[in-house]
């Protein structure tokens, strides 16, 4: 595989906060949703 020289130490930070991002978004995401099906079977069983 050959090395890119345009690839450098900032992009491979930029990289990292963006996969940083993506993985609290999907914590976060799938803590939102699951509280909205928590919410909707309470109102279902109300």
């Amino acid at each position: 595989m050959a090395q890119n020289s345009t690839y450098t130490d900032k992009a491979m930070k930029d990289h990292a906060k963006t996969y940083a991002g993506f993985l609290a978004m999907m914590k976060y995401g799938t803590g939102f949703i699951v509280l909205v099906l928590l919410a909707m079977l309470l109102f279902l069983y109300n």
